[in-house]
């Protein structure tokens, strides 16, 4: 009898043991769960192999001659931008206790993207503005002109569109009368972009890191809506 009070009093040791044991695992786990971080520079350099590397910088063009071609040669300031993402029109109504229902939300009269009326840029939906300095505007011609294959008798592009265009950024181009020549909208999300004239300004070659060396560009620019943020940070 004693033996087995003994044997009982071991095993009720060992499951009290593991319990413990389980439930400091389970909080272990639950605390060094590693949070969700935002896209950076770091991610960016470290997103593809360098098998994987496909864009390359050349000397095709030389800087006067990149500043040459349209719409550099007519511009006089240039901006890269963010913008509030474009949403449709909606209302949102709230039903009260008593059944009857108040407008709590209502969006239709909103400015929301990026707006330009009568050839004159609206600041005021813009989020992040950035003058771009001569270093500044050589690296954007460096990438729009001179980023081409690594490997030109293989050019393969891996489509990486999301079935959407949401553009959050742009490069806009002001001449000398404060009118918008040409705009880049980007839309980081769906790795696509689209100009006033596509036919005379796009953001040039599309080897498969075309994309994140232009996020790159503006996150060093300091613009980090629609590059490393979205609207949950604003």
């Amino acid at each position: 009898m004693v033996q087995s009070k003994g044997t009982m009093n071991k095993l009720l040791s060992l499951l009290l043991g593991l319990v413990i044991f389980s439930n400091t695992l389970l909080a272990q786990t639950k605390t060094n769960k590693v949070p969700k971080k935002p896209h950076t520079i770091q991610w960016l350099d470290a997103r593809y192999r360098s098998s994987y590397d496909d864009c390359t910088y050349t000397k095709k063009y030389s800087l006067a001659q990149r500043l040459n071609k349209y719409p550099f040669n007519k511009a006089v300031k240039i901006l890269a931008v963010s913008y509030p993402l474009v949403v449709p029109p909606h209302e949102i109504w709230k039903t009260m206790a008593d059944g009857s229902k108040i407008l709590a939300k209502d969006t239709t009269n909103r400015k929301e993207g990026l707006i330009i009326a009568h050839d004159t840029l609206d600041r005021s939906t813009l989020i992040e503005t950035k003058e771009i300095n001569q270093s500044q505007i050589n690296g954007l011609t460096e990438l729009i002109y001179n980023t081409n294959w690594r490997n030109p008798s293989f050019p393969y592009h891996v489509e990486g569109h999301g079935g959407c265009y949401d553009p959050r950024n742009a490069v806009v181009f002001i001449d000398k009368d404060g009118k918008v020549i040409d705009y880049i909208q980007i839309c980081f999300h769906c790795m696509e972009s689209h100009s006033m004239n596509d036919d005379r300004l796009s953001i040039g070659t599309l080897c498969n890191q075309k994309y994140d060396l232009m996020k790159k560009w503006f996150i060093n620019l300091g613009i980090t809506y629609g590059t490393i943020k979205t609207e949950k940070d604003l």
